[in-house]
């Protein structure tokens, strides 16, 4: 790990006692290559500052971003006023999926039904899909929703829970 970039880190630590995380994702060609696929490994790196406060739900906060593929998500007007920021979502790995080797959907509780939002990012969804598929305890949380004429906007936290 670079020296400089956890001297940084503690600097920053320090002068923001209450600040969340740092994340850094990593993607490239040199990478090893994993498995079946094509694709290079991707390198995670997380500093993590005193954050007591930082989070409501015990964990670290790894990824924040829109859901994709609501649109394409049938009936969805009519759960979207269950939906409250601060809801805690399902992530499940789609490892069969045949348009994104690292799909990982979003759902609601199961106690809710588990209905079907829509999917992390497929330019962002590596790192979490790799952690699903190692046995992780990760979680969603709902952080923002809006309607954009027929497109419901939906940004989640995803969180890598405490053990």
């Amino acid at each position: 790990m670079d020296q400089n970039r956890v001297m940084k880190d503690q600097k920053l630590a320090n002068k923001y006692p209450t600040s969340c995380f740092v994340v850094e994702i990593h993607r490239a060609e040199a990478l090893p290559r994993i498995g079946h696929t094509s694709k290079p490994a991707a390198s995670l790196y997380i500093g993590v500052m005193n954050t007591p406060s930082a989070t409501p739900t015990s964990g670290l906060v790894l990824l924040e971003c829109l859901v994709a593929g609501t649109t394409h998500r049938e009936n969805l007007r009519q759960h979207e006023p269950a939906l409250y920021l601060g809801q805690l979502l399902q992530l499940v790995r789609e490892a069969d999926s045949k348009y994104d080797d690292w799909a990982v959907k979003v759902l609601t509780a199961e106690a809710e039904a588990g209905v079907w939002l829509g999917y992390l990012p497929e330019v962002r969804n590596e790192t979490v899909a790799r952690l699903l598929d190692a046995g992780y305890p990760l979680q969603a949380r709902l952080t923002h929703k809006a309607w954009d004429e027929d497109w419901l906007q939906l940004e989640v936290e995803v969180v890598l829970l405490s053990q």
